[in-house]
């Protein structure tokens, strides 16, 4: 019964992370997606606006315009020095998702240890399973509040 409940952990896992990595953008990258520019001419001229209107619209809306702004200077080569603080803040939320994934399936491991358990020592091993889940879960929410303060003041955003 533990092995199967381990093999069934091991593909949530799996399953989740496959779409963490490749459902953020069309290319199966991890990389900022450019979903309204889609040809490198549009990108160029998308990058030669002036320092202004790019950082509001990575400002602005994230999602969306941020992203395309972001995805242009990877496909054109024009990385800007002042672009760099919102590179970091993208990778670090792509971090900070994983980790988040990570304390679910610890929590859900946690869980199964505690469902399935026939002696007390298992039990005490899904306890602290879910106890260090739960930890991890306040320390990546945490982590995410003082990235987002950071790059607030870093960047003006």
């Amino acid at each position: 019964m533990k092995f199967f409940c381990k093999i069934l952990i091991t593909v949530m896992l799996l399953m989740s992370f496959s779409t963490v990595v490749y459902g953020v953008n069309k290319e199966g990258t991890i990389l900022p997606s450019t979903d309204t520019v889609s040809t490198l001419t549009e990108c160029k001229t998308l990058m030669l606006k002036p320092k202004s209107d790019l950082k509001t619209k990575i400002t602005g809306e994230w999602d969306t315009e941020g992203m395309d702004v972001l995805g242009c200077g990877i496909r054109t080569g024009q990385i800007r020095l002042w672009m760099v603080p919102f590179y970091m803040r993208y990778m670090l939320e792509f971090i900070i998702q994983i980790s988040g994934l990570a304390c679910v399936a610890a929590t859900v491991y946690g869980g199964f240890l505690y469902l399935f358990a026939g002696v007390s020592e298992d039990k005490d091993k899904g306890k602290k399973a879910i106890t260090y889940g739960v930890i991890g879960m306040v320390i990546t929410f945490l982590a995410w509040g003082i990235v987002n303060i950071f790059i607030m003041f870093v960047t003006g955003a």
